[in-house]
Parts: structure tokens; C-alpha cells; sequence
């Protein structure tokens, strides 16, 4: 096999460190999935409406606290000298303390539990990812680091969705509200510890997280690295509406009746998505370099364009489906193509944009649920929210700074 042969099919090397990304993906879609048990739980006394949003809010936590890491962490650690810990029982144990909450019980002390729980978590992942950064491990496959991070993220996605759909047939509504979520947390703990048994006894090398690898502050200030987080801003379409797809369950219930057939987003979709990315994605490496340029003008156009139409009636609504699919694919593949240039000696500033873009998923997933919920979908204005992102990106690759 020739060089070029070995370096493209580093993707397909799988280690340790590659079980990371699907353990959070399969977090926060398993979290996101029971938002409605959850603020049963936490909040009983208050409008399911209102709850599910301030439940939503804790749960995305871990989204947001990955920028903590330079921070906070860093004084925990020193504080307690921790040194290093396992990655398994470390996501176990943030996993098990919610579940051991008995019912009714104090709202304060609850909400404070989840709190923490979700902000370790996200800090966890963040963390394992550093890790990974430093590891023999990386070797070749630093160029694919975020290929592979996203592909198995949303694979995590999926597999949650199954799971959810699956046990949500099982258990009624009331058996869910009452003591049934735990069971999604029970589920995700025996994955945990089947992997930590793996890990134990078949493999090599621990995942054990050092907590030396964590980074020094990052500046997202420097123009170099505002340039790199506007230019792959575009990466936050398919994640944001694989989350969609796992609420879709109850957040159709929830909504104003006008938005209930968008927001009952079938997998077809999702289906769409993965297959249109697979087979797209090779034609745009024959394309090359030019291929994110153009690609971005042309969605730019076409959503100018579908601004002007009346998306009243549910084939404009449907099409509307199609057309996220389509984008979410290209996304994804633009992301991937310009990922395998990614060079090493910057894996750690990819890795803070990386966390940046989470944490502008954590700010639009609330704001935009609570929009969901209380107001009507301007279908318009999500064709100018998408041409406006892909606009961006084309402005900042062609006329920003190179990185550095």
C-alpha cells in the first residue's frame, strides 16, 4: 500500500480515545431526549412549558463548561492535587448520583446535583480530548482528529435516538415522569462500564485522563483563531439539528400548533443526511480547494432566493426538511475536506474551536426551544439564518487573515 493509501485510511483507525466522542454524543442525546421526565423530576411544581426550558438549560451545561477547562479546572486540580483519574468511572460517577436522588426530594439540593453533574461532564469530555492531543496515539491521524471526533459525536446521536425510541414504546408517560428516566441513565452507565471492563482487560493502555494535559488559556480574542471559528461556523448546522431530531418526540408536543409538523423531524431526514454526506463527500475532494467557496456562494443564493417564496403549505415544509438534510451534508463534508490539512503543531487551537462551536450550540438550542415553544416558525427566516452562516464562512475565507 502505497504512503498516500496508508495516510487516507487513518480515519478508519480506531483506539481508545475514539470512544470519547461517542459517549457524548450519546450524553447529550440521551439528556435532551428525557428533558420532559427530567423537569418533571426537578421541577414538579412548576409549567411543564417553562421547566422543560430551564431543564434544557442545566443539561447543555456540558456543552458550555468545556471552556471552563483553562480556568476553573486547572485551581480544582491544584486545590486537590488530582493528578489523573479514569475516564469510565469518572462519566460513571456523574451519571450515578443523579440516579440515587429519591423522590421529592429538595428542589434545591436537586437542581445543585444536576448542575454540577452536567458542567463534569462536559469538563470530562473536554478534557479526554487534550488527552488524546498528547497521546502516542494521535500519530498520523492528526490531520483526521475532527473528521473522526464528529462522525462518531453523531453516531453517538443515533444510537441514543434508537435507544430512546426503543425503551419510550416500553414505559408509559407517567412510569417515565415518576422513576422511569432513570432507566435511560442506568443504560448509559452499563455501556460505561462495559467499556471500562474493555478497556480493563483487552486493552493495552488505560484511558486514564491527565489532568497535566490541560491547556493554557485560550485567547479567542487573536484574530487567528476568531478567522478559524467563523470559518467552520457553518459545522453547527448538522449537530444542531441531530439534536432537534432526538426532541423532536416531545418538543412537537410542546410547540405552538404552527410548528408542529417542522418540528416532528423524522429519521428519514437524519438518513438523508448521512447518505447524501457519504456520496458527496468524494466528489468534492475531486472538486478540491474551490469546492468550500463555491459551495457557500451557492447555498447563500439559493436561501436568498427561497426567502422570497411562501413556505405556508406542508410541501414547502417538507422541502424545508430536504433542504437542511442537503445543507447538514455539505456541511459536514466542506468541514471534512478542510479538515485533512489540519496541521499538527495547531491540533490544540482546532480543538478550542471546536469547544467554541458547542458553546454556540448551548447558546441557540434554549433561546431557539423557547422560541419553538411560545412563538411561530418564520420559515423564511431560517432560509436568510442559513444563506447569513454560509455567507460568513465565504467572507472570512476569502478576505480574512491566513491562520497562523
Amino acid at each position: 500500500m502505497s504512503i498516500k493509501k496508508k495516510k487516507e485510511n487513518q480515519i478508519f483507525n480506531f483506539n481508545q480515545y475514539d470512544l470519547c466522542p461517542f459517549f457524548d454524543g450519546l450524553d447529550i442525546l440521551i439528556n435532551i431526549s428525557i428533558v420532559t421526565y427530567l423537569s418533571s423530576f426537578i421541577f414538579p411544581n412548576i409549567d411543564l412549558r417553562v421547566s422543560s426550558i430551564f431543564t434544557l438549560l442545566v443539561i447543555v451545561l456540558s456543552l458550555a463548561s468545556r471552556i471552563l477547562i483553562t480556568n476553573v479546572f486547572r485551581i480544582f486540580c491544584n486545590l486537590v492535587k488530582l493528578r489523573n483519574f479514569n475516564f469510565f468511572l469518572a462519566i460513571i460517577i456523574c451519571y450515578l448520583i443523579p440516579i440515587l436522588l429519591p423522590p421529592n426530594s429538595n428542589f434545591v439540593l436537586c437542581l445543585f446535583i444536576f448542575f454540577v453533574s452536567r458542567i463534569s461532564i462536559g469538563i470530562i469530555f473536554a478534557l479526554a480530548n487534550y488527552n488524546f492531543l498528547i497521546s502516542d496515539e494521535l500519530g498520523e491521524s492528526s490531520s483526521f482528529f475532527s473528521i473522526k471526533y464528529w462522525l462518531i459525536f453523531l453516531v453517538g446521536i443515533v444510537f441514543g435516538s434508537g435507544l430512546y425510541l426503543f425503551f419510550n414504546e416500553i414505559f408509559s408517560n407517567d412510569e417515565l415522569n415518576r422513576w422511569g428516566w432513570k432507566i435511560f441513565y442506568v443504560l448509559y452507565i452499563l455501556i460505561l462500564l462495559i467499556a471500562f471492563l474493555w478497556n480493563l482487560f483487552l486493552s493495552n493502555k488505560k484511558l486514564l485522563i491527565r489532568t497535566s494535559s490541560i491547556p493554557e488559556n485560550f485567547q479567542f480574542a487573536r484574530s487567528d483563531n476568531i478567522i478559524l471559528f467563523f470559518k467552520n461556523i457553518y459545522i453547527i448546522i448538522p449537530i444542531y439539528f441531530f439534536l432537534i431530531f432526538g426532541s423532536s418526540e416531545w418538543l412537537s408536543k410542546l410547540c405552538s400548533p404552527e410548528n408542529m409538523q417542522f418540528l416532528s423531524y423524522d429519521f428519514l431526514f437524519i438518513f438523508l443526511t448521512i447518505l447524501s454526506t457519504i456520496f458527496l463527500y468524494p466528489l468534492i475532494k475531486l472538486i478540491g480547494n474551490k469546492s468550500k467557496s463555491f459551495l457557500s456562494s451557492l447555498i447563500f443564493i439559493f436561501s436568498l432566493a427561497l426567502f422570497f417564496v411562501d413556505h405556508s403549505s406542508s410541501y414547502s415544509i417538507n422541502f424545508l426538511k430536504f433542504f437542511i438534510s442537503i445543507i447538514s451534508s455539505l456541511s459536514l463534508c466542506i468541514y471534512f475536506f478542510g479538515s485533512e490539512k489540519i496541521n499538527m503543531t495547531k491540533m490544540q487551537e482546532i480543538i478550542n474551536i471546536m469547544n467554541l462551536h458547542l458553546f454556540l450550540i448551548f447558546i441557540l438550542i434554549p433561546l431557539s426551544f423557547y422560541y419553538f415553544i411560545h412563538l411561530t416558525i418564520s420559515y423564511n427566516g431560517l432560509y436568510v439564518f442559513f444563506g447569513l452562516i454560509f455567507l460568513c464562512s465565504f467572507v472570512v475565507e476569502k478576505y480574512g487573515k491566513k491562520s497562523r
